[in-house]
């Protein structure tokens, strides 16, 4: 996606419980070009799933604000996410670098719900389940394709590894097998020459 393109209002919008947005996000200020913001769990239907609160805020109305230290140079020290007050300029913020949340999809990787992020006109993908917090990942077909592989290749290692403890497995059960068989014989041998000894016995008793 180009830098200059921009998507001023998100493109789905959820809801967030209010009380875990403002802990979560109090002490969040960082480039999340560099380091990506907390996870946001949406509310179901009226609930927090995590904390059971009622009260929300929608992702559709989050802006990233640039925020400036002492002794500033003109640069920001870092970015936060914030739910705008009436003269904060909020379009001319979401125009600037774009909408935090823009949506949920199906992560490439894993394939559960996870957020696309959006900040200065890139794209990230942010997963709760595959991608470590503090490291944020480009929505790319490239980077994806190769992540695919990479677990593609981890998953045939481990089913040939399986697949190699089954056969040393079945291995052990033949030869278990055939020492039972072995056994069952050796011992079915002795008990016929115990018979025939007898027999022979018995029949020396009677001529004499």
């Amino acid at each position: 996606m180009p830098p200059e393109q921009s998507y001023p209002h998100p493109e789905e919008v959820h809801n967030l419980c209010k009380s875990c947005f403002e802990r979560k996000f109090e002490r969040y200020c960082r480039f999340p070009d560099q380091s990506m913001p907390p996870f946001p769990v949406p509310m179901i239907g009226e609930f927090c799933p995590r904390c059971g609160g009622t009260e929300m805020i929608s992702t559709g109305d989050l802006i990233w604000k640039n925020v400036h230290g002492d002794g500033c140079t003109g640069l920001p020290i870092g970015f936060v996410i914030r739910v705008p007050r009436p003269n904060d300029g909020a379009e001319w913020y979401r125009d600037r670098w774009g909408a935090p949340y823009l949506r949920m999809q199906d992560c490439p990787s894993c394939g559960i719900k996870a957020w696309v992020v959006q900040f200065h006109g890139s794209l990230y993908i942010q997963c709760a389940h595959c991608t470590p917090f503090g490291r944020s990942r480009p929505l790319s077909e490239d980077f994806f394709a190769r992540e695919r592989a990479a677990r593609d290749r981890r998953l045939r290692r481990e089913r040939d590894l399986q697949q190699a403890e089954e056969a040393e497995r079945q291995l052990r059960r033949e030869e278990r097998a055939r020492e039972r068989a072995s056994a069952q014989s050796s011992a079915a041998g002795l008990s016929e020459g115990e018979v025939k000894g007898e027999d022979e016995g018995g029949g020396t008793d009677q001529r004499d």
